[in-house]
């Protein structure tokens, strides 16, 4: 019958093929599962060939890759290159390949960058402006405090302004003293001050030569002595006076008016006893109240 001839044709084609099958399956295991062929198949062996793509009959065609099994040695032992390829996979795992380890190192990098912040150019150059701005303002400030208050005085400066006020004090009301010339001598019994002032009162003016002395034993009497002008017929009358007190003012203002010129001899020959102090300190300092009596002298 037509129906069993053609399953007989496909019973006899397919152990054909199956023949073909393990043919080309010995060619491909090698030489060292050949070496075993007088043992029999076991059912993993023929799943692997069985897994195989033949292309025809022959037997000619490529097998499908089929993963080998690790070497064998005949005592039972793996073979070195299977325990070489060991040790180089156990090398890679201890290497840290992961994401989570390459985002760590990352965020440290990422860390360090921010710590380290650029500097700001224009808010140094903006402090520096606000900082000369003030500087400036304070020296402004100070300069005029300097040059024109007086803020700063030397001991000689004050001794003189002592001085120029002690003698504003002896003169008559609404008189204006200016002090051209203004010396002090710091001497070892007494401080001394000579000044030379101009005078006006009214149409009035004078140039006058004035002796102030400050005793070390005495620093709080101010002595001021005023020239003499031995031919005035007052100054006689006192010197020739039978009061003998009187007499005594007048020979005493005689001594102190030639003391006056030995210290003016002195300054004009450039004695270093002698210091010259500023006059405009002295006279921008003169504020003292003047007495409402004429010719009163401090002696």
């Amino acid at each position: 019958m037509p129906g069993i001839e053609n399953e007989e044709i496909d019973e006899e084609q397919d152990s054909e093929q199956f023949t073909s099958m393990l043919n080309a399956a010995k060619k491909q295991v090698g030489a060292e599962n050949s070496a075993a062929a007088g043992q029999p198949l076991t059912q993993d062996q023929i799943e692997a060939m069985m897994g195989m793509d033949f292309g025809n009959d022959e037997g000619d065609a490529e097998a499908a890759p089929v993963e080998e099994s690790p070497a064998v040695n005949e005592d039972g032992s793996e073979s070195a290159d299977n325990e070489s390829a060991e040790g180089e996979g156990e090398e890679q795992e201890g290497v840290d390949t992961s994401e989570e380890g390459g985002k760590k190192k990352k965020g440290k990098k990422t860390k360090q960058k921010k710590e380290k912040k650029p500097i700001n150019k224009v808010l140094i150059k903006r402090l520096a402006i606000v900082a000369a701005i003030l500087i400036a303002g304070c020296v402004g400030f100070m300069v005029p405090i300097l040059m024109f208050t007086d803020f700063i005085k030397s001991d000689n400066e004050k001794f003189a302004i002592t001085a120029a006020n002690a003698i504003n004090s002896t003169l008559e009301l609404n008189t204006s003293l200016y002090i051209y010339e203004c010396y002090v001598n710091n001497g070892t019994a007494a401080n001394e001050c000579m000044l030379y002032g101009l005078t006006s009162l009214g149409s009035e003016e004078k140039l006058d030569i004035y002796r102030v002395v400050v005793e070390k034993d005495d620093p709080n009497t101010v002595n001021v002595y005023h020239t003499v002008d031995e031919q005035n017929p007052a100054f006689q009358n006192m010197l020739n006076s039978a009061d003998r007190e009187i007499a005594m003012q007048a020979v005493q203002l005689l001594y102190h008016y030639e003391n006056t010129l030995a210290a003016d001899k002195e300054i004009k020959s450039g004695s270093e006893k002698w210091e010259e102090v500023d006059c405009v300190v002295v006279n921008r300092n003169i504020n003292s109240p003047q007495n409402n009596t004429k010719g009163k002298k401090h002696e």
